[in-house]
């Protein structure tokens, strides 16, 4: 893919290339390795870094960006059809999870004073 690529991707490393950390049931549960690739547009160089979380920031976006499952509602008992009701009054409309961390894995172009300093380059570039 030729088009400019700064991605995030909350993903667990593969071992051989992501740094170790210690591993518990708390860190096991409630920690990750959060993964970031940046491609420079000017030599097509791919870096990736790995660091790890405790909690995302996730930002709701305007609409939703996935399609809810059709048999979802069927399935529905009375108490999860209340408490879905219910969070639809406190909610942007239907944004689910999955539409939060699909818009934070949303590639982004990087230009400008946002420009990326490739190493390899050894120059700020697009990416």
């Amino acid at each position: 893919d030729d088009a400019a690529t700064a991605t995030a991707a909350a993903a667990t490393a593969p071992a051989a290339a992501a740094p170790t950390y210690s591993s518990s049931i708390i860190s096991d549960t409630f920690q990750g390795v959060l993964r970031s690739q940046v491609k420079c547009l000017a030599c097509n160089t791919v870096s990736t870094t790995y660091n790890p979380f405790d909690d995302l920031q996730l930002s709701i976006p305007a609409r939703p960006l996935t399609t809810p499952p059709q048999d979802q509602t069927r399935r529905r008992g009375w108490l999860s059809s209340m408490v879905c009701t219910l969070g639809r009054w406190f909610s942007a409309g239907d944004i689910r999870l999955e539409d939060c961390l699909q818009n934070f894995c949303q590639r982004e172009r990087l230009t400008g004073s946002d420009s990326y300093r490739c190493d390899k380059c050894a120059t700020r570039q697009d990416a």
